[in-house]
């Protein structure tokens, strides 16, 4: 992992606790967040039970903690995180064996990484994985709508987070780019939330309400490019 980023995270956990766990109604990701982690409970209750799933880059490992609880065979690797649900362990050169797990999920983690290191952290997931298993991303994208229109009015893309925590963000069809030619295909491609420049947001709000705006903004039905956040469902590309 990027030093600067692995540094940052370590002092983050030491700051803010187990703020994944403690989840804070303030927090501006929080209803990002939320989502996220419906779509990810509503995939696995789909994943036959004796199946394995890896949680790479887990932080306090609150997924793994879950599904423990509830009797499913899944393992949490985090660089910066050690409990009885987490082992420590750098995603870029991971303690198992090759083909070891049908599910590997990556949740909000390869931005932390420098761009250099993406190709090789998609092979390392590669090699855990099994033929049949399937690799779940969430990425967010830097070139939502909104940073769009702020790089057109104001020559800067609007970050997803300081460069410092984010070293490896990047607009979400370069992630494509990456992911295509590692080999792997595209099986689902699930938008979360829509960024609009401002003057949009204003006149979206005021004829739709809050309500209805909300659910607008959170709608699957809306480009992918134009979000913040894309949850991805890939399989390996097998040689029939």
């Amino acid at each position: 992992m990027n030093i600067m980023s692995e540094q940052w995270l370590a002092e983050e956990y030491c700051e803010r606790g187990e703020y994944h766990k403690h989840l804070d109604m303030n927090w501006s990701y929080y209803p990002i967040y939320i989502r996220k982690i419906a779509y990810i409970d509503e995939f696995l209750k789909n994943i036959a039970f004796e199946k394995k799933i890896l949680d790479a880059g887990c932080g306090e490992g609150v997924l793994v903690e879950k599904y423990h609880a509830l009797g499913r065979d899944i393992t949490g690797l985090d660089l910066n995180v050690t409990n009885k649900h987490v082992q420590k362990g750098d995603i870029l050169n991971m303690p198992f064996e090759e083909e070891c797990f049908d599910i590997v999920m990556l949740l909000d983690v390869i931005e932390h990484l420098n761009v250099q290191q993406h190709p090789l952290v998609f092979n390392e997931l590669k090699r855990v994985l099994k033929k049949t298993g399937a690799l779940v991303l969430s990425i967010p994208n830097l070139a939502h709508k909104a940073s769009r229109w702020h790089f057109y009015t104001k020559g800067e893309l609007l970050r997803t987070a300081k460069i410092n925590k984010h070293p490896g963000d990047r607009p979400i069809k370069e992630f494509i780019r990456i992911i295509l030619e590692g080999g792997w295909l595209i099986e689902k491609r699930i938008p979360i939330k829509l960024t609009l420049p401002p003057f949009q947001e204003k006149w979206a709000k005021r004829i739709l309400g809050k309500t209805c705006f909300e659910a607008y903004i959170y709608s699957r039905k809306r480009n992918p490019d134009d979000c913040f956040l894309n949850i991805f469902v890939l399989r390996k590309q097998t040689c029939e």
